[in-house]
This record gives structure tokens, sequence and C-alpha cells, in this order.
């Protein structure tokens, strides 16, 4: 996975940051707006996620939130009473709500 940048009138690719390959392909990816370079990623193979921050090659965390790869995930909202959430689902059709600050699933 590489963090780019387009950049000049050309529109020149510049890499600004390589990560370390994970055992499965990325397929979806969520920048946490409450945290400064923070983001989460997600595969279709593990129904974990994985917790980054741009300052590291490899992931800080992760968190198993189902049973089966997700499909997609969107950021829902940050409370500061609830913590960030995010909208998940998951291959098997499943769809959940996951906590970021309890680390815990809500649906």
């Amino acid at each position: 996975m590489c963090l780019i940048s387009y950049e000049g009138l050309n529109q020149e690719t510049i890499v600004v940051k390589r990560f370390e390959p994970q055992h499965h392909s990325i397929n979806n990816i969520v920048w946490m707006p409450d945290r400064s370079g923070n983001f989460i990623t997600s595969n279709d193979k593990v129904g974990t996620i994985q917790y980054w921050n741009v300052a590291s090659n490899e992931p800080r965390s992760s968190n198993k939130i189902g049973p089966k790869g997700t499909n997609s995930m969107i950021f829902m909202d940050n409370d500061a009473n609830v913590g960030g959430r995010i909208l998940f689902s998951l291959k098997n059709g499943a769809l959940g709500i996951y906590n970021l600050k309890r680390q815990t699933s809500e649906f």
C-alpha cells in the first residue's frame, strides 16, 4: 500500500509513504477525522480491521469485527460521548456498527 500525492501542473505522481505488504489485499480504507494521520483498513478475506498511522509502516493494532471479510466500511460519526463509529458490511451479508473508542460492536 502506498500513500501518493499528485503535484504540479503535470499531475506528477509522487509516492509519499510506503507501507509494509499485508497478507491479504486491502479493499477498504477509512480516515479517522478526529485523529490526525490515523486510518483504518479492512479486507475481503478476514473479518478484522487494522489501525494505522501514516508515521508507521505497519498497523498499530487490529480488532475482530466479524466472521467474514468486509464488503464496505464508512466512518459514521464522532460523538464525544460515544466515540467514533464505523458502519460495515461483511461478505456473509451481515451489517454492523463498530465503536472505535470502546472497540466493541454495537449492532
